[in-house]
């Protein structure tokens, strides 16, 4: 039979009491953040440029849609459609790209 009152206790025993200082937030110092990222700086530049990527791509998206959409309603004209439905398929497979590697990058430490 297990006994839970211990578990009350010793869960109290690692809780932060009243009388444990904070830490402000005016004295975090981004330099020393920075020194610890000093490392891995090539990662988190690719993982930074690739996140912007992906995301830049994924806002072209509504973009070529509508293109897309006036193309094959307003101007009837199949050459640019293909164009564009290429395009779109083009951006979709970058972006999928830039993603993967962004989550490779952020995620590999």
């Amino acid at each position: 039979m297990v006994n839970r009152s211990n578990r009350r206790q010793s869960a109290r025993a690692f809780s932060v009491g009243e009388n444990t200082p904070g830490v402000s937030i005016t004295s975090l110092k981004p330099g020393r953040l920075l020194g610890y990222l000093k490392p891995y700086r090539g990662h988190m530049a690719l993982a930074v440029l690739s996140l912007l990527l992906s995301s830049g791509l994924g806002l072209a998206f509504p973009l070529v849609i509508v293109r897309l959409l006036d193309s094959a309603t307003l101007i009837k004209s199949y050459g640019s459609l293909n164009a564009l439905a290429g395009l779109l398929v083009g951006i979709f497979l970058m972006q999928a790209a830039f993603s993967f590697l962004h989550r490779r990058t952020s995620h590999s430490h």
